[in-house]
């Protein structure tokens, strides 16, 4: 019975010892912060840690992470004489729940304002309930609610604002280090921004900005920062809860890489900080000068069932901006996906916004196509002037589309004709080209302030 005794006191005074000791240091620290996004809503950061490491130590901790970190994907990259032997992450747990939480059955201060002083008066009360609503044991008496602000002495040290990396590792001996970190993380994204600006009749301006939005959960003080523009291939693993994500060095083994892709990075020249839930701009590139056409569309269709009921529709005339993405048109250069705001002069020279189109990401020497809207003064009819069933499958029809130009400068318009079945064109009142199986294509030119009507006659069969 003594020998136990003595081997239990033996063993309560080695427990202190047996703890491990840690050292901390906040990612707010890092250094030469390194930050490539991906417009997919993710990024790739890189950072190195100052800290003083100590074999007298065995945990770092890392605070203040994005609470969007893939854990999976951390690494902790190791020196001479520096070793990771594994890592856990927990994600931000502080909140007034979890706080109350840890003051369950604990004594906690219920402060009131005096309303003729303004002084606060304090009562010592112990916290009972948290569920829905507070319960209290104040003065001996249970309360069910209290008027009073809870107050409490400190933060619980388990409650972290930030994500935080607990890593135990071997050092060799003490050494004031830098340790490089790389994770993934999501929250982060960025898109193109294009300003597009017509000058004068088929000169216009272009700048690109990208638009970089933060919502990982910390701030990024004077990183380096990448954008890359591409469809990356990621693998998902199922959802599992992960303790610890990186082994023993010993059972590290390499893996294939599979996957592979194609993109386009843009290097900021200048160090950003970019603040959690800040949405900057920056500058990619501009054209102070280059060439766009104004292209005038009408877009319609012929279906078997227009071509035997009363038929008479009004077509809206659609506007596109277009130009060539070359070098002759002082581009030529990869354009990341994005939004195109147009903007034009008025005749006293006032900017004037005339809408926006989304393109996708376009290398160069494309051609960039922007629906701007509707046009005001050309108005387009189409009716149904003949009609013939031939058989049960087979039909002819003829129409008229009826184009009113009421600009004071004569317009090509395009005109689109979208054809069903097995057609066959029988005459026509103008020339047309066939872009394709089904699609042909008018282009004439409507004198200013005048009517141009274009007639034609189809067969179709289904």
């Amino acid at each position: 019975m003594k020998k136990s005794l003595s081997l239990i006191s033996a063993v309560l005074l080695l427990l202190p010892t047996m703890v491990m000791a840690k050292v901390t240091v906040s990612a707010s620290e890092a250094k030469n912060t390194t930050v490539t996004i991906y417009n997919d809503g993710s990024a790739l950061i890189y950072e190195e840690l100052p800290v003083r490491l100590s074999p007298e130590d065995q945990i770092l901790e890392i605070t203040g992470l994005p609470s969007s970190i893939q854990s999976d994907s951390i690494n902790i990259m190791e020196f001479e004489g520096f070793r990771v032997l594994s890592y856990s992450f927990e994600p931000p747990n502080l909140s007034r729940a979890e706080i109350l939480k840890r003051y369950l059955n604990k004594k906690v201060q219920l402060v009131l304002w005096d309303k003729e002083t303004g002084s606060p008066r304090f009562y010592d009360a112990t916290l009972l309930g948290t569920e829905k609503e507070f319960y209290f044991e104040l003065n001996d008496r249970v309360f069910l609610d209290h008027p009073g602000t809870i107050v409490i002495p400190e933060i619980p040290e388990e409650l972290h604002k930030g994500g935080l990396l607990r890593a135990e590792y071997k050092v060799d001996k003490d050494t004031d280090s830098v340790v490089p970190l790389v994770y993934l993380a999501g929250g982060i994204n960025w898109d193109g921004s294009y300003v597009l600006s017509l000058l004068d009749e088929g000169r216009a301006s272009l700048k690109c900005f990208a638009s970089i939005e933060n919502r990982t959960g910390r701030d990024f003080q004077s990183a380096r920062v990448t954008l890359i523009a591409g469809s990356l291939h990621r693998e998902y693993e199922p959802k599992t809860k992960r303790t610890f994500a990186l082994k023993t060095m010993a059972e590290e083994k390499t893996a294939e890489i599979k996957q592979t892709f194609e993109y386009h990075e843009y290097p900021i020249p200048n160090k950003l900080t970019i603040k959690e839930g800040q949405k900057k701009e920056v500058l990619l590139f501009e054209t102070e000068e280059m060439g766009y056409k104004k292209e005038y569309v009408i877009q319609t269709s012929t279906t078997p069932y227009q071509t035997f009921v009363p038929f008479k529709e009004t077509i809206p005339v659609k506007v596109y901006i277009t130009f060539k993405n070359t070098k002759e048109n002082h581009l030529g250069i990869a354009m990341p996906e994005g939004i195109v705001r147009i903007y034009g002069l008025t005749e006293r020279r006032h900017p004037v916004f005339l809408g926006s189109d989304r393109i996708e990401h376009t290398p160069k020497d494309e051609e960039v196509r922007l629906f701007a809207g509707d046009a005001f003064d050309i108005k387009v009819k189409k009716r149904k002037t003949d009609y013939t069933r031939l058989s049960r499958t087979v039909y002819e029809a003829a129409f008229e589309v009826s184009i009113s130009n009421h600009k004071s400068e004569p317009v090509r318009v395009k005109l689109i004709e979208n054809l069903s079945g097995q057609w066959e064109i029988l005459s026509t009142s103008h020339k047309y080209r066939k872009l394709n199986a089904s699609t042909i294509e008018f282009s004439p030119l409507v004198p200013a302030g005048s009517k141009l009507s274009i007639n034609y006659r189809v067969r179709i069969s289904q």
